[in-house]
């Protein structure tokens, strides 16, 4: 050893802790390498099941399979040096419920959103059965909404929100009609719907977009790969000739399978100053369960600050993941802003988190494209629509995306 350098300490051997294991399957434990001497230098070891099918290993994290004994053996780098652990797996009995949706429910009978939350649920409960886990799974249950459901809806100012409003929502890819009904009156009832204005949607089939990252936590929690992705119709509507200062009840779908409703006030005929309020909200990033709590609670407290506010912005990263997490996406429309979706329009632009080139945010929102398709318009967003103005009052709004200014030729 030179001067200054840590002297080098060999390996003389090393035993297993636990060296008896007694697990189900499913279930997920540590085991741990103890080295002798316990100031050894080269801690490096090498991971072997003697039958892989009943358990995994990955750096001394174990996984039961299935039922049946083997043994696990470390070998250490340095000396060769080994030890040895027996393994026994029983067959996890998992509640009556869990064995019911394993059996009874399929994906293709259910929209995306609803179906991936009630695997979580599911997956949850074949993990530990507490009480409140297979509570949370008979929720979920009751919560799948057939596939011809919409999902993911929101409402845009495109043009004149005097008289205008715009509208877009997801359904499964089997699903490609859809419409708008719209009642001129708050709280509507299905009673009121009979006479409602019907507005078609145009539709486009997504590209395949990729369901979740690993960092979100969703891809272990609903037994998914990393590359899982879905198709979806994107369902896109304007309605016009609306009354101005009117409170419009909406619902979008198909008949027999119609979103929730919700409301909206048009912006009033008289263009004159008078006072009126929005909310402002950005950065919520979606990612895991927590920011989406906590984009709610601050919608949820915008909305009791300012009850009466005609609109929501929100310029930007909505998502934290770009376009490689459309559960992000679904995650901002169907929780993490639903306090404010359906209570008013959103006025969104993209953020640096919610560019790259994918088309989540295109697909989601259906806001004004003149801009983008004006001839004078020399550098056109990377996304459609996302540089746009409207009225509202006497206020002139201007929203444009700032994700393209590397294209200019300042310094």
């Amino acid at each position: 050893t030179r001067w200054g350098e840590a002297e080098l300490v060999a390996v003389s051997g090393v035993e297993l802790d636990p060296a008896e294991l007694n697990i189900e399957t499913t279930d997920t434990v540590k085991i741990q390498a103890i080295f002798s001497p316990v100031e050894a230098t080269n801690r490096n070891v090498t991971w072997t099941v003697a039958d892989p099918t009943i358990v995994s290993i990955d750096n001394g994290t174990v996984i039961g399979l299935k039922a049946g004994e083997t043994t696990i053996t470390v070998t250490t780098e340095d000396g060769g040096f080994t030890a040895t652990a027996n393994v026994v797996v029983a067959q996890k009995v998992y509640h009556p419920l869990v064995i019911e949706a394993d059996a009874k429910y399929s994906e293709a009978d259910y929209t995306v959103p609803s179906w991936i939350q009630f695997v979580i649920a599911k997956e949850a409960a074949r993990r530990d059965s507490t009480a409140a886990n297979v509570a949370d799974l008979q929720a979920k249950i009751d919560a799948l909404q057939p596939y011809q459901a919409p999902y993911d809806v929101v409402v845009n100012i495109n043009g004149d929100p005097r008289t205008n409003m715009a509208f877009a929502w997801f359904t499964n890819e089997t699903m490609t009609d859809g419409k708008v009904q719209l009642v001129a009156k708050a709280d509507a009832t299905e009673a009121d719907f009979a006479n409602a204005i019907e507005v078609e949607a145009a539709t486009e089939k997504t590209k395949a977009l990729p369901y979740a990252v690993d960092d979100s936590g969703i891809l272990w929690k609903a037994k998914m790969s990393k590359d899982q992705a879905h198709t979806y119709i994107s369902h896109k509507a304007i309605a016009t000739g609306l009354t101005p200062n009117t409170t419009y009840t909406y619902r979008v779908g198909v008949d027999g399978y119609w979103s929730e409703t919700g409301t909206f006030i048009t912006a009033p005929a008289d263009t004159d100053s008078k006072e009126f309020s929005f909310i402002y909200m950005s950065d919520s990033h979606i990612m895991t369960q927590e920011y989406i709590d906590d984009a709610n609670s601050a919608a949820r407290a915008a909305l009791k600050t300012a009850p009466h506010a005609k609109f929501c912005a929100f310029p930007g990263d909505f998502v934290e993941n770009y376009c490689s997490s459309e559960w992000e996406w679904e995650r901002v429309l169907e929780e993490a802003l639903r306090p404010v979706a359906y209570k008013m329009p959103i006025v969104p632009t993209d953020g640096n988190h919610d560019v790259t080139y994918g088309t989540n945010f295109q697909y989601h929102f259906n806001t004004d494209k003149t801009f983008h398709d004006a001839a004078e318009a020399a550098i056109k967003e990377a996304l459609d629509a996302t540089t746009y103005s409207f009225m509202y009052g006497d206020v002139l709004f201007l929203v444009f995306s700032l994700q393209d200014y590397w294209k200019g030729t300042h310094s």
